[in-house]
């Protein structure tokens, strides 16, 4: 009897270490969504001249040199934002440029429990919203089995050939585009309260100024800029809410800039007749593709030049 527990307990540790050093070799090197993050811990510091921070729009629409952060995340927020940039302050040099885009949602935090568990093996716990410590632990150090269906998706993520960081789903057909244009813009408007993501409510803007205050503190440099989007993007958020623009991005800029008395540099692509025709340079109605996503950075890197920033 004492044999057979000593066996079970054996093989139960045995069994726990062998899981956590998968899980640790996954989310280093298979999963896409946290990778990037591993390779920017092993950055050198005061290495880095430019981050860019933001949302699934920036994570696909702009591309970086390798020596550079891109650490826009799906739904990212304000706040996060915020943490990450903390995360890797050391690696940032002064004077660093940090590129800070804004679009519909942004002042409006979506509650969604799913974006704060995207930050387990990322940041610490005290800095994740709403994440009990048996979740951070399961679901970080044991990953692979924690929920049961990653271990099913470990294989389909080593055979995946789109690594989502690098590369992009291929172009839609435009009319399944409009179908799903409407759905998103129902989301980004807090329209559908039963979508999974929706941003109703403006809560944000104090997360914004802490977000700004800690770039001037650390004395990087900034610039606020909206992605270009699409006239499918454009049309529906106009036909569901007229005056979108202005109401969710532009008055809420200007009434940040009232409060702490200053003028942001703020660009606009958000309508840019180089791509909001151009369907060729998205995969959806609001995000850019590979294509698009070279292009872009290319106007944009050209555009801060013009503006007096310099890129090594």
């Amino acid at each position: 009897m004492k044999k057979f527990m000593m066996y079970n307990i054996t093989f139960s540790v045995l069994f726990l270490i062998t899981i956590y050093f998968i899980s640790e070799v996954y989310w280093t090197h298979y999963d896409y969504e946290k990778k990037k993050y591993y390779y920017y811990n092993k950055l050198l510091e005061d290495s880095v001249n430019t981050v860019v921070l933001g949302s699934s729009h920036t994570k696909f629409g702009i591309i970086l040199s390798n020596f550079e952060m891109n650490l826009a995340k799906d739904s990212q927020n304000f706040y996060y934002d915020l943490k990450l940039l903390e995360k890797y302050r050391g690696k940032i040099r002064k004077k660093a440029l940090i590129i800070l885009p804004i679009s519909i949602q942004s002042f409006y935090n979506s509650k969604n429990k799913e974006i704060d568990n995207g930050y387990i093996n990322i940041l610490r716990k005290e800095n994740i919203k709403n994440i009990n410590i048996i979740n951070y632990i399961l679901k970080g150090k044991f990953s692979i089995f924690f929920p049961p269906t990653n271990f099913f998706r470990l294989f389909s993520s080593i055979n995946d050939k789109i690594n989502k960081f690098y590369y992009y789903p291929p172009n839609l057909e435009e009319n399944i585009r409009k179908i799903e244009s409407v759905e998103t813009v129902e989301s980004h408007l807090g329209i559908k309260k039963t979508l999974e993501r929706n941003y109703l409510f403006k809560n944000a803007e104090q997360d914004f100024i802490n977000l700004l205050n800690y770039i001037e503190d650390n004395n990087w440099r900034y610039v606020l800029i909206t992605t270009p989007f699409s006239y499918l993007y454009n049309e529906n958020i106009e036909k569901y809410q007229p005056g979108a623009f202005k109401e969710r991005i532009y008055d809420n800029i200007k009434e940040v800039e009232k409060k702490l008395n200053k003028k942001f540099v703020y660009l606009d692509y958000s309508h840019d007749e180089r791509f909001e025709n151009h369907l060729e340079y998205f995969f959806d109605d609001d995000h850019l593709n590979e294509k698009g996503a070279k292009y872009f950075t290319e106007i944009l890197l050209e555009d801060l030049k013009k503006l007096g920033y310099e890129f090594e």
